[in-house]
């Protein structure tokens, strides 16, 4: 039987009474109810809206707190906001802002117009701005008050960039709106648009390590593609959590491998814009909101292991790291189960163009150093012949 009081709505199913990772595999399916909208997924469908989404940090000390209920309100009056301003379906929305509210209530307002959004990174100099901005053919760009300058520079650049939208800006220029200015004092309900699971919902770009970067677009069911993974690597545990990730929200590693499936799950994500990875203040934040599963790039990790006896010094809620984007070595490992008093950590893989397609999970499984795991429920993973396609056998490169 599947735990539907649980996981209401979901959209794909690996039974939560499944033994063993064999059994997940055998009886997985995807389903995806009629009408598929990631808003919904996201925001509308936890039967307690009251609940905590979003812990934001800033900085300066500020604390903000989040319901479901107010990211949906919030995110109406963005879709209201836009649609006024003319973006519809198909249009494209970029996103140049950090872990700040506005970056996630963007996406969700775009997804609810139908139409796409696009998460780009605020490390991004002009060039690469330009390009990605003039590619997409972006509509509206959001930007954080830190990243003006730059898109002032491109905008000429992107004849079909109309409207420049800031947040946290000191002063902007009059052909620039500031992002709470925006949407403040429209409606707090909106209908959203038909979709489904293949509808336009993202561009995410590839990295551009063999050429130029790529836009991949992504429809409606892509944070649900990454569920089955999200299951696993954090252990089967993925309710009473509290998820964290010090990744940039423009990435996909950050956006689907913590944010997004905390959210289809209905459990707080911690949000806090570090800028530079800083040791001392990722330890305070796990202990301030008893973080209990963090997603941490294997640099991280490594910066994070020289703080000696970090149980001692701070009071720790961690039971699950997961990291992905280079080999996890055998003293990570032992790190984690000697220094974080058994906390697991579990590698995964996944591409910009797919999902996570394979992951570590111990409660199935015994992990190996410099192993990613095995492949994700849902999902067929091969090695093929790179000339002809064809499936190789085990054992041989592809």
């Amino acid at each position: 039987m599947f735990d539907e009081a649980r996981v209401r709505g979901v959209t794909w199913h690996i039974r939560l009474n499944d033994e063993t990772y064999e059994q997940a595999h055998e009886n997985f399916e995807w389903r995806f109810p009629d009408g598929y909208n990631l808003a919904w997924d996201l925001l509308q469908k936890h039967d307690d809206p009251e609940s905590t989404a979003l812990h934001q940090a800033y900085p300066d000390g500020r604390r903000e707190s989040y319901s479901f209920r107010d990211l949906d309100n919030l995110s109406n009056q963005v879709a209201n906001a836009l649609e006024e301003r003319g973006i519809e379906r198909g249009d494209r929305v970029a996103i140049v802002v950090p872990q700040k509210p506005a970056n996630p209530l963007t996406h969700l307002a775009c997804w609810k117009l139908g139409a796409i959004s696009l998460p780009l990174s605020v490390l991004f100099g002009p060039d690469a701005l330009r390009y990605r901005l003039r590619d997409s053919g972006a509509n509206v760009v959001v930007a954080d008050g830190s990243m003006l300058d730059t898109v002032r520079d491109v905008r000429e650049d992107c004849p079909e960039l109309e409207h420049v939208v800031a947040v946290d800006a000191d002063d902007p220029s009059d052909d620039v709106e500031r992002f709470d200015e925006m949407y403040a004092g429209h409606a707090t309900d909106f209908d959203i648009v038909d979709t489904d699971e293949e509808t336009p919902a993202i561009i995410i770009y590839t990295s551009g390590s063999t050429g130029p970067p790529k836009g991949v677009l992504h429809g409606h069911g892509l944070w649900a593609g990454h569920c089955p993974a999200f299951y696993m690597y954090f252990e089967r545990d993925v309710f009473e959590s509290v998820y964290w990730t010090p990744a940039d929200w423009a990435w996909i590693g950050a956006l689907g491998d913590v944010l997004f499936p905390a959210w289809h799950y209905g459990q707080p994500v911690v949000s806090y814009s570090m800028g530079g990875f800083d040791v001392e203040t990722a330890y305070e934040l796990c202990e301030e909101f008893d973080v209990t599963d963090a997603f941490l790039p294997p640099t991280a990790i490594r910066m994070l292991m020289t703080v000696d006896d970090p149980t001692e010094q701070y009071d720790l809620a961690l039971n699950t790291i997961c990291s992905g984007g280079e080999p996890l070595t055998p003293e990570i490992l032992d790190w984690a189960d000697e220094q974080l008093e058994g906390v697991v950590v579990n590698e995964l893989y996944g591409q910009t163009e797919a999902n996570l397609l394979v992951t570590n999970c111990r409660e199935w499984f015994p992990a190996q150093a410099s192993s990613m795991g095995k492949p994700v429920p849902g999902h067929e993973v091969a090695i093929v012949d790179q000339e002809t396609g064809e499936r190789l056998d085990d054992g041989e490169v592809g």
